[in-house]
């Protein structure tokens, strides 16, 4: 969710925007097929609270056969209890109400991908090389639709590169921080 509020604030008020880096998100509705699942997400949200969402959360993964390869290597470099404290932590710092209603707008707004030629700061779009198909074709749609954005794919990563492969993530952020000076 935050890369695309990150485009919304870059398109209303681009002079609050010096540089901008992407990750892992999309100008638009790339999860229409999940909108029932966020509808569900949503509804514990609101009920139950961050802390249920998370435990079903939780199960859900734990109960998944085989996990995502970077997942798995981030979970294992992390330790299970670090990880899941970290997710957790994550989770309960989320208003519910504002996840409810941003969750299943990923499957039903418009987007801004007819106005990403309007960002002008210098942009890096970042996207795991194991990222799921939606936001791998989300990205570098970003970076084709950004006038000078430059895609970086980052190797052994899914969702979350910061995690998954620190170093590659590390030395892309800083070589956009540096292009971005120089700009």
């Amino acid at each position: 969710m935050g890369g695309m509020v990150a485009q919304l604030v870059t398109l209303q008020a681009p002079e609050r925007v010096a540089s901008l880096i992407l990750m892992d998100t999309a100008a638009g509705p790339v999860l229409r097929e999940a909108r029932p699942f966020l509808e569900g997400a949503a509804r514990i949200a609101r009920e139950s609270g961050m802390e249920a969402l998370f435990q079903l959360s939780r199960a859900g993964f734990a109960g998944q056969a085989q996990r995502a390869p970077a997942m798995a290597r981030c979970v294992a470099r992390m330790g299970e209890e670090r990880f899941w404290a970290r997710m957790r932590a994550k989770s309960l710092a989320m208003d519910p109400t504002a996840f409810a209603t941003l969750g299943p707008l990923l499957c039903a707004d418009e987007g801004v991908a007819h106005r990403l030629g309007e960002i002008r700061c210098p942009t890096t779009v970042l996207v795991g090389d194991q990222e799921s198909p939606p936001l791998a074709r989300g990205s570098r749609e970003l970076a084709a639709g950004i006038p000078g954005a430059q895609l970086v794919v980052i190797e052994d990563a899914a969702h979350s590169p910061q995690l998954e492969n620190p170093e590659a993530w590390l030395a892309a952020v800083l070589g956009h921080l540096d292009a971005a000076r120089g700009a």
